[in-house]
């Protein structure tokens, strides 16, 4: 099973915990605190898709916006990690 099957409603299943009772507050907290899991390929393909409808623009605002989506890129790339590049 890869992380793509595993895919839950974060909040679908905080009002479900919610609903159980007793001492659940731990539980509660540690699915707040969990990443997110996300198709990393396939937000990085939409952001290339972004990126190209404005790298071969003379404006120097849209020439930007491309240099905004390859940063985007890489930092999706690096799991939002300091020192992407």
């Amino acid at each position: 099973m890869n992380d793509m099957d595993d895919l839950i409603s974060r909040s679908k299943l905080l009002k479900e915990i919610e609903t159980w009772g007793g001492c659940v507050e731990a539980l509660h907290e540690y699915i707040l605190n969990m990443p997110t899991a996300y198709d990393v390929d396939a937000v990085v393909e939409h952001l290339k898709e972004c990126s190209d409808e404005y790298k071969n623009s003379s404006c120097e605002y849209e020439l930007g916006k491309s240099f905004a989506y390859s940063n985007a890129i890489d930092i999706v790339r690096n799991a939002g990690k300091d020192g992407a590049e």
